[in-house]
């Protein structure tokens, strides 16, 4: 009886929670569409509001292996493009595209580097990007003990107006992976070197940085920056346990918030305070302060995966595998429905980002 009552008194505060957020007129999934071998992708907006709409707004060639990484603005109006041309290689030749939405124009502000997702600042005006040089290789004896190549990672800060470009800073390491710019300017990414791995804040004007969280082992995946940019949530594994934790960006304080979770789960962070997490490979679990509940379950499926959502959480697009297909889905929480994107069948969906109305 008293579960009962507190899987109830779950259920009422989601529905609260939900039926208080605010929703734009409209949603729009910008998405990355590659159909299977092909040398170029299409920049897709599919829109959700009164009436779904399917909308191509540009494409993008590249190279017919590497499908471009792709990150929308914070104001919605561009993309920036992180795409290895067909005489390049991901590591090295990585141009830097940003694409203008409302004119559906693109042009190149940077090349030569490593093809890992960029960032906005908050106001749009800078892209962070990283730079990737080849550093000696480890000795025969590290090679043994598992150490793998270092890079030099320089972090880059492009105008998105000018394309000029500024060292932000430098790093040896295995990888350098941005998640986004917090509330205090500060780069969030996550590190990977010979020493373990780490979630990172480097100031984007000194270069100063700050490690928030580590672990000896090579252990964060699939960081998510929090709307109001204080906190980060992260996938932590270790030895015993795969863990999410939400780590406070002002002071490094760690909030373990589901335990014992699968090794592939990815967290995103929703609102200030929330989290979505897939659950046993078929749920789509939101875990909150002092509750967690079911939105949608997918029993058919044997792997799904929440890999967007609004700041509000009315709209979260999921990749779904099940015996016969792969889908992207979106699930408007507001509703219940559940439905797979528009695509032809052999497309793959990246998404870039969820945004309002399109410009």
């Amino acid at each position: 009886m008293k579960y009962s009552m507190r899987l109830r008194t779950a259920f009422v505060v989601a529905f609260m929670w939900l039926a208080s957020a605010s929703i734009a007129a409209a949603q729009t999934v910008i998405a990355i569409e590659t159909a299977h071998d092909a040398d170029f992708s299409a920049i897709v907006a599919h829109s959700f509001s009164a009436q779904q709409s399917v909308r191509t707004l540009g494409r993008v060639a590249h190279h017919a292996d590497v499908v471009p990484m792709a990150t929308l603005a914070p104001d919605g109006r561009a993309l920036a493009l992180l795409n290895v041309s067909n005489s390049g290689e991901p590591r090295r030749h990585t141009d830097l595209l940003l694409f203008d939405i409302a004119t559906a124009q693109s042009r190149v502000l940077l090349t030569g580097l490593q093809q890992v997702p960029a960032a906005f600042s908050a106001d749009n005006r800078e892209v962070f990007v990283v730079r990737s040089e080849a550093m000696p290789p480890p000795s025969d004896e590290e090679t043994r003990h598992g150490r793998l190549e270092d890079e030099r990672l320089t972090v880059l800060a492009v105008d998105a107006r000018s394309g000029r470009v500024r060292e932000v800073n430098s790093d040896i390491a295995y990888m350098l992976h941005p998640i986004g710019v917090a509330h205090s300017s500060e780069l969030i990414a996550i590190r990977a070197s010979w020493g373990g791995g780490s979630i990172v804040a480097i100031d984007t004007r000194s270069g100063r940085t700050r490690t928030l969280v580590r672990s000896s082992m090579d252990a964060f995946r699939d960081a998510s920056l929090s709307t109001d940019g204080l906190s980060v949530v992260a996938l932590r594994r270790d030895a015993r346990s795969n863990d999410v934790v939400r780590v406070r960006i002002e002071d490094s304080v760690v909030e373990t918030i589901a335990t014992n979770v699968s090794s592939d789960a990815a967290p995103i962070a929703v609102g200030a305070s929330s989290s979505l997490l897939t659950s046993a490979h078929t749920d789509v679990r939101m875990i909150g302060p002092g509750s967690v509940f079911t939105l949608w379950s997918n029993g058919n499926a044997r792997w799904l995966h929440a890999i967007a959502a609004t700041n509000d959480a009315r709209l979260i697009v999921l990749e779904s595998i099940g015996s016969a297909s792969r889908e992207t889905l979106v699930l408007q929480t507001q509703t219940g429905a559940c439905a797979p994107l528009s695509v032809p069948s052999n497309v793959v969906v990246h998404v870039a980002g969820i945004a309002g109305a399109l410009p």
